[in-house]
């Protein structure tokens, strides 16, 4: 996936302000105790992806038609000098929403900091303090924001400037730190690699949910990642390659809001099996590698259900759940239309037999 380049002119970062309709990857019913249903209100990480994503189709419908500064040119040639003045044009936005918002996190740095009206001692100051880079980075953008134009607001700007110069990896720093507070080295080295699965999606939508799927607390880190997406659109010029690039994230957003709503619709079925519990990872997992298959069968789905010991009638719930849910997604989770038949025609065998079987004459699937 391509290097974020926020620009000075574009989206807002993807700052969530407010409950937003659930956007799940497909519409469709079902029962409430027996299969998936939409969910809402939205989880927060399923409203940030569609957020991001509905910000990518106004600037798509829009033609992106706003006439660029020649620094973004640059960039998208490969000029690295301007690489910290877009970052910051990006930092100044989320720092003036926090305090739009008033977002604790940026009044106490405020607090904090805001009485020091010397420059000097305040950058004494806020170095003695070993806050976090990203701490630094939006406190200092959010003094520049409070000042008018000046010789303080130009050497806050500049230290701004620094600051994010010498960080490679500034924007998942930044958004990790929003989520989840302390960074340590290992939680940015899981952040990282998250961000550059999302290239997995081209070797097929199954190894990229898989990937996925075995992620500790998954859905902070994933909406970290829809955050850096978000800012990403806005780094998007109007011209063939930028539209490439536009449907790749595009691309990676959908696959985020596919893989979200299956793990939300995964835990109402593990939910409606009632106890003993099911892991609703080993829902999504069985969901994951039943699309894997280059050839679905009714008996390798009877081997599956088997291997989780779930009894008779609970492995058949199962199955009659996880056909409903397969109905319902989209394209992208299967190779062809022709694939996505097999699936369900494999599904529908199973679920045949099962209903169509004696209790008393054993396993109906064999």
């Amino acid at each position: 996936m391509a290097r974020m380049n926020p620009k000075v002119q574009g989206a807002k970062p993807v700052i969530p302000t407010g409950p937003a309709p659930a956007v799940l990857p497909g519409q469709g019913g079902g029962a409430a105790s027996r299969g998936p249903q939409q969910v809402s209100p939205a989880r927060s990480a399923m409203d940030l992806a569609a957020r991001a994503l509905n910000a990518s189709r106004r600037l798509h419908e829009a033609g992106l038609n706003n006439v660029h500064s020649s620094k973004l040119h640059a960039l998208l040639r490969g000029d690295r000098r301007n690489d910290a003045l877009l970052a910051r044009a990006f930092v100044g936005k989320l720092a003036k929403s926090l305090l739009a918002n008033k977002d604790p996190r940026i009044e106490q740095l405020l607090q904090q900091f805001g009485d020091i009206e010397d420059v000097d001692s305040l950058f004494a100051a806020i170095e003695r303090s070993e806050l976090h880079p990203a701490a630094m980075a939006l406190l200092l953008a959010a003094m520049a924001e409070q000042h008018r134009p000046g010789r303080k607001r130009s050497r806050l700007e500049e230290a701004l400037e620094r600051r994010l110069g010498a960080n490679g990896d500034w924007e998942l720093a930044m958004l990790g730190w929003l989520e989840f507070g302390a960074m340590t080295p290992e939680l940015m080295s899981q952040l990282k690699s998250l961000y550059q699965r999302a290239g997995v999606v081209q070797q097929g939508m199954a190894a990229f949910l898989d990937q996925l799927a075995g992620i500790g607390e998954r859905r902070r880190k994933v909406k970290v990642l829809i955050r850096a997406l978000g800012a990403e659109l806005s780094g998007i010029d109007d011209d063939a390659a930028e539209g490439i690039k536009l449907a790749a994230v595009v691309r990676d957003l959908k696959c985020l809001l596919i893989f979200l709503g299956c793990e939300e619709q995964c835990g109402r079925i593990a939910r409606a099996l009632g106890e003993p519990p099911v892991e609703p990872d080993s829902v999504l997992r069985l969901l994951i590698r039943m699309v894997d298959q280059p050839w679905l069968y009714h008996d390798w789905i009877r081997g599956e259900v088997d291997g989780m010991e779930l009894g008779r009638e609970r492995g058949f719930k199962l199955v009659r759940d996880i056909t409903r849910l397969a109905k319902l997604l989209p394209e992208p989770c299967f190779r062809d239309d022709d694939h996505r038949q097999q699936v369900l025609t494999a599904l529908n065998e199973f679920n045949d037999r099962a209903e169509n079987a004696d209790p008393a004459e054993g396993d109906p699937t064999g």
